[in-house]
């Protein structure tokens, strides 16, 4: 048996017991879930790149709107990640491990650079010109380059869980996670390590109820009522936390007191996404199964799309400037996503 191999093997019996599930090709609700999320991620760096800018103030209804889109998004995604890591790692491994790398670690770095490259060149048209520093390339490695943390974050949890399946059980690893959490909230924790810190307790979430959950909100009986209890605990939570000037809308980890409104946040979205009324609708699907292009390239179109409207032809209404960034953030990637499809290098491109 190769190195590789023994490394992913499972672990004795007698120390814990997996049950290998069948996973579909696709899950309808887990792509509309993340479609949704995608969408606020997009609807999230349009409005902090327009208020950057200076065309609206940090204040009034898109800085709620900012505030109550990021007290649960990430979490969400870290959540469905770990529902479907656990399934993929008691199938094979060490096939897990190759697609992280090449769905997780390689887009990282390719766009990753691209992105850096584009900001350095016309960095005199961003909301914080600087001169081009070649050494801004360092943050691929020491840090994460704006969005890109979450990749980073994402393929570190997944390499964990991965080596720690071996030794510990899941619950095991959720108090770890847990542990962790609580010194995130008393200690200064290294900037790589902070992303980790902060969610690995939402991937541990979703590996946890993964066996048992992975198809409840599809099969979830009082859906809409479910929708309706979760979204008035997530507003309730949330509006609780708010603070004027709140520190995560300036991009600060997320507080304690907001693990509540992330929970029933994502929940919420979870619960919406399984109802009948959502889960068949075509384009939240397409959009949610093409999330990774559109998560590395909708920076690019959003601040490109800004910086034209504002400082190309002089637009500065925000209601004209927003939507066309939030529309060019998610049809452009997926433009991208079509050509490359169409000459059939997506894989080659990393776009999954």
């Amino acid at each position: 048996m190769s190195k590789m191999a023994t490394l992913f093997a499972k672990a004795p019996t007698t120390t814990q017991t997996y049950k290998i599930l069948p996973l579909p090709k696709r899950i309808s609700w887990i792509d509309a879930a993340r479609g949704f999320c995608i969408i606020l991620v997009v609807i999230g760096h349009a409005i902090n790149g327009i208020q950057g800018a200076g065309l609206t103030a940090r204040e009034g209804m898109l800085y709620n709107i900012y505030y109550f889109i990021y007290t649960f998004h990430m979490p969400a995604f870290f959540v469905l990640s770990g529902l479907l890591a656990r399934p993929s790692v008691n199938k094979n491994g060490e096939k897990f491990f190759k697609n992280i790398i090449k769905n997780i670690a390689y887009p990282y770095f390719l766009y990753g650079s691209i992105q850096l490259l584009v900001m350095n060149v016309f960095s005199n048209q961003l909301n914080r010109p600087a001169p081009f520093d070649i050494f801004e390339f360092r943050y691929l490695f020491i840090g994460s380059p704006s969005q890109f943390w979450f990749l980073k974050t994402l393929f570190l949890m997944h390499v964990v869980y991965l080596i720690s399946k071996k030794y510990i059980n899941i619950h095991w690893f959720l108090l770890i996670c847990i542990t962790l959490r609580g010194c995130s909230e008393l200690l200064p924790i290294p900037a790589d390590l902070g992303g980790f810190s902060d969610f690995a307790i939402f991937y541990a979430i979703g590996v946890l109820f993964s066996e048992d959950s992975i198809d409840w909100p599809s099969r979830c009986r009082f859906s809409l009522l479910w929708v309706g209890v979760f979204g008035f605990l997530w507003f309730v939570f949330a509006t609780a936390s708010l603070s004027i000037h709140d520190p995560i809308v300036g991009g600060s980890a997320l507080r304690g007191s907001l693990l509540p409104a992330s929970i029933a946040g994502s929940l919420f979205v979870f619960v919406l996404s399984g109802s009948k009324y959502i889960e068949n609708i075509n384009a939240l699907l397409y959009i949610g199964r093409n999330t990774l292009p559109i998560f590395c390239l909708h920076v690019l179109f959003v601040a490109g799309t800004r910086i034209v409207l504002a400082k190309f032809f002089g637009i500065s209404e925000v209601m004209l400037i927003l939507p066309a960034a939030i529309f060019a953030g998610i049809a452009g990637p997926l433009m991208i996503v079509a050509i490359a499809e169409r000459f059939r290098i997506r894989s080659a491109l990393g776009l999954g």
